[in-house]
Formats: C-alpha cells, sequence, structure tokens
C-alpha cells in the first residue's frame, strides 16, 4: 500500500529483508515504522518532533534481526 498527500504518507517497503510499513505525518512532524519480524511479531517504532530521516536511523540502531531472532525462538 503507498498513499501519499501534502499531509503525509503511508508507504510500505522491504529494509533489511523485512516488510516494513512507514507512516509520516507532515505538518505534525510525526509518524511510525512497523517492522513486520515474523506471523507473529511486529517492531513499532513511532516518533514525533524530528524527521522520517532522523527516525529511520534511529529506528536502525535497533537491530531488528536479533529481535526477529529472539521472536522466533519464543
Amino acid at each position: 500500500m503507498n498513499l501519499q498527500t501534502s499531509e503525509g504518507h503511508m508507504v510500505t517497503s522491504t529494509m533489511h529483508g523485512m516488510s516494513v510499513l512507514r507512516s509520516y505525518n507532515t505538518p505534525q512532524k510525526s509518524g511510525a515504522l512497523i517492522v513486520a519480524l515474523g506471523k507473529e511479531a511486529v517492531f513499532t517504532f513511532s516518533y514525533s518532533g524530528i524527521s522520517e530521516d532522523e527516525a529511520l536511523a534511529l529506528a536502525e540502531k535497533s537491530d531488528w534481526k536479533a529481535i526477529q531472532t529472539a521472536a522466533q525462538a519464543k
């Protein structure tokens, strides 16, 4: 799903081999990343007051693969 307006966007993509939904509200400078880690696990990162690029850089400091591995071990 990809939806873009002057107010923001919702975009699906693949990052680090995982499906990711990115949403961003331009006027509020806020949004969220939802990363599908598996059938029963997601990593959610929400933010406010920073750009989407800054948020992506912060979210990528988390080890998504390690979180995915831990979720699959349960």
